[in-house]
């Protein structure tokens, strides 16, 4: 019974396709499957912009990115750094991090780098705030702690003391570089989810002058899931590698 229904719907779909009712998967059907909009520029320029921004992750070039990728991408899904970067690591699998971006129409992770620099009355000035009260300063100087807002309408996994300690469960901010999975710098969120935005703090000590990223990670009993990527500069210092 399961051979023949297997048939059947084999030969509808030859015949679906035969009439052109169906069609097969393209490129551009993959990309829109990455809520990707694309009507106002061609699917090969767009590309072209991707291929160069692949390009400086798999290199992990440390200089700061300062490609026009606006004048290609603006108005479509691509023109924020934090989706290139995440479409980057949907097409190029880590090793050790499952990649499991949500989908925003159902619920987002938002976060803001130094938020409350210039506007601010205090350093916790985001907490509790929308998205317009918050600042996101994506080039920094390293060597203090920095203040990183973070806000998810899903939720946050907070594991009991005995897992919480260990360092292996719950959810963490990590600084990497790009295409890279050692971990620079983390910090495990402690607090549940609130309204608005919540502040944490991280040290960037270990950070010499070049690009990074902050990864939002759930770290469960089958490994560590990447749900969020934020890409961010450092200005100084210059590192000097000893010889």
């Amino acid at each position: 019974m399961n051979k023949t229904y297997k048939k059947k719907q084999q030969k509808k779909r030859r015949s679906l396709e035969d009439d052109n009712t169906i069609k097969p998967i393209t490129p551009e059907d993959m990309i829109r499957q990455f809520n990707f909009n694309y009507s106002s520029v061609s699917y090969q320029a767009i590309m072209k912009e991707l291929d160069y921004f692949f390009k400086i992750q798999i290199e992990q070039k440390a200089g700061n990115d300062t490609h026009d990728y606006l004048k290609v991408l603006n108005g479509t899904d691509f023109q924020e750094p934090e989706q290139r970067a995440m479409y980057f690591y949907k097409q190029n699998r880590l090793n050790n991090y499952q990649v499991d971006f949500p989908n925003p129409r159902y619920f987002k992770i938002m976060m803001k780098v130094d938020p409350c620099r210039n506007m601010g009355t205090t350093d916790l000035c985001c907490d509790g705030s929308n998205e317009a009260a918050c600042e996101d300063n994506t080039s920094i100087v390293s060597g203090t702690d920095i203040g990183i807002a973070w806000l998810t309408t899903g939720y946050v996994l907070i594991c009991s003391d005995l897992y919480q300690d260990t360092k292996k469960c719950g959810t963490f901010i990590e600084i990497h570089k790009p295409n890279d999975e050692t971990i620079v710098e983390e910090l495990q969120i402690l607090t549940s989810i609130a309204s608005g935005f919540s502040t944490e703090f991280i040290s960037t000590k270990n950070l010499c002058a070049g690009r990074y990223e902050f990864w939002f990670i759930l770290r469960t009993r089958n490994g560590s899931i990447l749900q969020h990527v934020k890409p961010f500069y450092s200005e100084y210092p210059a590192c000097e590698i000893a010889s």
